[in-house]
């Protein structure tokens, strides 16, 4: 019997965690690659947001590993030490959960990101349905249509604010 995804919701971090959701959109034909990362709290709210263009025509897979990188770079400079982080793609989480290789260029990602967790006292890959990573998904949708390294603190940019709403509803 299949699971339904109709009940999936957003949950927030444990107290002294933080979650960090992340997505990447791709447009091939641009040549652009949107990431969207967005850090919450253990009551649901908003830290920081970051929508970031980047001009490479990757593979949908090497574009989730890298928004994945962002949202590890974003945790250590804010300096978070116990973090999870959050996403759809559930190939890539899989492969960080038990360390299986990738191919080419996906693989040196992955080893980047493996290096990097020994920034942090705890770092968890978490999967989750596209409906609990709304927020990440809009901010990567609509950084493949600019040229933008844009970071919100608090309250994240206004034309997203349903979607912080909805996503952080405890």
């Amino acid at each position: 019997m299949r699971r339904s995804r109709d009940c999936s919701k957003w949950a927030p971090p444990t107290p002294n965690e933080i979650k960090i959701n992340f997505d990447a959109a791709v447009n091939n034909e641009g040549g652009k690659v949107g990431i969207g990362v967005i850090a919450w709290d253990s009551e649901g709210k908003l830290l920081v947001a970051k929508a970031k263009t980047l001009l490479h025509n990757w593979s949908p897979e090497l574009c989730e590993v890298r928004a994945i990188l962002e949202a590890i770079y974003m945790a250590k400079d804010k300096g978070y030490i116990n973090i999870i982080l959050e996403g759809d793609a559930q190939v890539i989480i899989r492969a960080l959960q038990k360390q299986i290789l990738r191919s080419g260029h996906t693989q040196l990602v992955v080893e980047d990101i493996c290096a990097c967790r020994t920034s942090f006292s705890k770092v968890s890959f978490n999967f989750c349905y596209r409906e609990c990573n709304l927020a990440a998904l809009r901010l990567a949708k609509w950084a493949v249509h600019q040229y933008c390294e844009e970071v919100w603190y608090g309250e994240g940019p206004e034309w997203f604010y349903d979607i912080i709403v909805a996503d952080s509803y405890i």
